[in-house]
């Protein structure tokens, strides 16, 4: 067990209410420092204090370092006849999915494709995502039709895509549906579901990326983020990608795009074990003159739409995180 894990539940066992920002910070270095011990005792103490919010961060602990059995215990401690008990935290159903736990499978189907309210079905579908599905491919097909062309739904049922194995028609629907009708306060699992299928979702995914209408720079940018992730894109890349577009509109709502999903990715109060660009990598590309052109330093390019000050925000934050990110690398 990491000096984290420990400092931590020293913290916890304080008589006054612990602050969240406090177990933030000492989740990020277990996640990405600790190991299958760290994560048995943050599960028991998770299992031991159900239904405390404050303490939500720490199952990112649990997915990253924890095991089947930290899941197995989740299961028999949190679930009757198929259904989880009340007061058990959501999470849970993302925990037992992560471990692939084949005796929660129905459970976990019937929460995320059944009509249940927004927290349920998205805990639900990122437990399912775990699972093979070929033996669901009607039923997930359904449930994803059911959301073409609505506003409002719940919003990571999409992201089920890849779970079939004729995608084509339904990821031309979710793009149309997405660029006409949905809300976009239910965009980001359409994005996640494009990431999730992969060199077959990308072009779709890029599509999306740069159409005003889905406003990939809010409210589903974390999603916009994690789907980055997943397909291996770059905020560089995207950066050259920008600067290539032909007109100034593009290339503006180019800019505002990058910038927003920079932001997350600064802001964000995790560091992940695996991330497609460091914050070194960050400062180095964004943030360094070459040639005296705009390929290395967002700011120069990001005063021809005067969003400078933006950009020199993000340079400033971006100081900060490079020097945490080297001092955890450290430990």
């Amino acid at each position: 067990m990491i000096k984290a894990t420990e400092q931590l539940m020293d913290y916890l066992q304080r008589e006054t209410p612990p602050n969240w920002e406090v177990i933030s910070a000492f989740t990020n270095v277990i996640e990405v420092k600790g190991g299958p011990e760290d994560g048995e005792v943050i599960g028991k103490y998770l299992l031991d204090h159900q239904g405390n919010f404050m303490l939500s961060d720490l199952y990112q602990v649990i997915l990253a370092c924890g095991t089947p059995k930290i899941a197995e215990g989740f299961l028999k401690a949190g679930v009757r006849e198929g259904r989880l008990i009340e007061g058990i935290d959501l999470e849970v159903l993302e925990v037992i999915g992560r471990f692939q736990l084949e005796e929660a499978r129905s459970m976990l189907v019937h929460y995320a494709l059944d009509e249940y309210d927004y927290y349920t079905s998205l805990h639900a579908v990122r437990g399912l995502l775990n699972y093979n599905c070929d033996d669901l491919q009607e039923t997930v097909q359904t449930a994803i039709r059911s959301v073409y062309n609505k506003s409002l739904f719940n919003e990571l049922v999409p992201a089920l895509v890849c779970k079939l194995k004729d995608r084509k028609d339904v990821l031309e629907q979710l793009y149309i549906s997405g660029s006409n009708y949905c809300s976009s306060d239910c965009i980001g699992g359409i994005f996640l579901g494009f990431s999730l299928c992969g060199s077959e979702g990308m072009p779709y995914f890029k599509k999306a990326l740069f159409n005003p209408f889905w406003e990939a720079h809010y409210p589903s940018r974390h999603y916009v983020v994690e789907g980055m992730e997943n397909l291996g894109l770059s905020l560089a890349d995207l950066f050259k990608e920008i600067q290539g577009f032909q007109g100034r509109d593009e290339q503006s709502y180019g800019l505002q795009v990058l910038l927003s999903l920079l932001e997350v990715n600064i802001k964000s109060h995790r560091i992940k074990r695996n991330k497609t660009e460091s914050y070194t990598k960050l400062m180095e590309e964004f943030f360094t003159p070459r040639g005296g052109n705009f390929s290395g330093d967002l700011t120069e390019f990001a005063k021809i739409f005067e969003k400078q000050e933006q950009a020199s925000e993000m340079e400033s934050l971006l100081r900060l995180r490079l020097r945490e990110e080297v001092i955890l690398s450290c430990l």
